[in-house]
């Protein structure tokens, strides 16, 4: 089994001989890179909480289906028309709006950290791959650590705000907002809806 701290040691060395740059330099930024990312998932729970509680619903059950989705923008929109169904949260939604509409302007940054490379000679930028031949990829200039540090400051600050968003959110739905068993009035029985083979004639 091999040492992790030499196999480490070997991978510095060979950063810097193939790009040249010093590994202190590297390692700061990819450190920034991380906490960003990991800021993000953190922020990513609240908004679990807040559509569970909007919901009805656990916060297990409403993380099943949200982490199911991959589109991030489609977890805003579903939080954007629960908010629409409960009027009686108006304070709640009108915070909501601030912090979606924030969301919905970082995501694009988000990906970023997430799909763009650091790998290269001078000074650590991120970028997209060679390969990415996009439009809108060509039309980013390189991350620095400074964007990439103001991204995460705002996440921080982000992560407090939707925290209070969640705590003044009621933990049981209004009644008027409860769904009751007489909205879904059963299916009269038919002998022709019996199981197959029984005055089915396919």
């Amino acid at each position: 089994m091999s040492d992790p701290k030499a196999k480490f040691e070997e991978m510095k060395a060979e950063y810097q001989a193939q790009f040249g740059v010093s590994w202190d330099d590297v390692s700061t930024f990819h450190a920034t890179i991380g906490l960003a990312i990991s800021h993000w998932a953190y922020m990513e729970t609240h908004l679990v909480k807040i559509c569970a509680r909007l919901l009805g619903a656990s916060d297990e059950r409403t993380g099943v289906m949200l982490y199911s989705i991959m589109n991030f923008h489609s977890w805003l929109n579903i939080i954007d028309d629960l908010f629409l169904l409960t009027p009686s949260y108006s304070k709640q939604k009108a915070a909501w709006g601030k912090e979606s509409t924030k969301l919905r302007a970082m995501a694009d940054i988000r990906n970023r950290l997430a799909h763009h490379t650091a790998l290269g000679k001078g000074s650590p930028t991120l970028k997209p791959t060679a390969l990415d031949a996009r439009s809108k990829s060509k039309k980013h200039s390189p991350l620095a650590i400074q964007e990439i540090l103001d991204f995460d400051s705002t996440i921080v600050k982000m992560n407090d705000a939707l925290l209070a968003i969640h705590q003044e959110l009621p933990a049981n739905l209004p009644a008027q907002h409860s769904v009751s068993a007489e909205a879904f009035p059963e299916i009269p029985s038919s002998p022709n809806l019996g199981p197959l083979g029984e005055g089915d004639s396919r």
